[in-house]
């Protein structure tokens, strides 16, 4: 009798998983759907705070045709961080080796990403952080670079020396965007 009562019980509860699992799907599917939110400074809900990229945009990104991820940063990626932190260095100059700007490569939902730090104006938060992203205008992976503040004067000139044009409207009013101009080829993992 005890083991009927056992058959029906496991069997109840693999219905009720595979229920959940359908209804979790198609919730995924429906936020999947929603254009509304490219790239997000607000991450409320991921799980990686570091991530530049929020977990939604990067499955929308994949909804739309994006190759999966990891996507990888490219050499010119670490060598346009390597400028953009020399350009710090020399900028503001610090005494002691605990105040030196430096560029850390972390992992985003989308893949690695380089941050750039620079004690003087930040000690917790990077001042940059650029990415891969997809671009579904051009059908391609990206590099972005966003900057938590205005950027203007020589720091304008170098970004826009090293091939980066400023987004059109950016998602958050407090970080500036700048998209990479240059034609790359489609990445694929794998």
């Amino acid at each position: 009798m005890w083991l009927i009562g056992a058959v029906v019980l496991l069997t109840v509860l693999l219905i009720w998983s595979f229920v959940a699992r359908a209804r979790k799907s198609a919730a995924d599917r429906a936020s999947a759907n929603d254009h509304s939110i490219p790239f997000s400074a607000e991450r409320a809900g991921d799980k990686n705070e570091s991530s530049i990229l929020s977990l939604k945009a990067v499955q929308l990104s994949l909804a739309s045709g994006a190759p999966p991820v990891p996507w990888l940063l490219r050499r010119e990626d670490a060598e346009a961080m390597a400028l953009l932190s020399s350009y710090f260095a020399r900028a503001i100059p610090t005494p002691t080796s605990d105040g030196r700007v430096s560029v850390k490569q972390t992992l985003g939902h989308g893949g690695p990403q380089l941050e750039l730090y620079v004690p003087v104006l930040s000690t917790k938060s990077p001042v940059a952080v650029l990415t891969r992203c997809w671009d579904p205008g051009v059908e391609d992976l990206a590099a972005r670079l966003f900057f938590f503040g205005a950027v203007g004067g020589r720091l304008a000139s170098i970004v826009k020396r090293l091939g980066f044009e400023r987004e059109d409207e950016p998602v958050d009013k407090s970080m500036t965007v700048f998209r990479n101009r240059r034609s790359f080829a489609r990445q694929r993992a794998g």
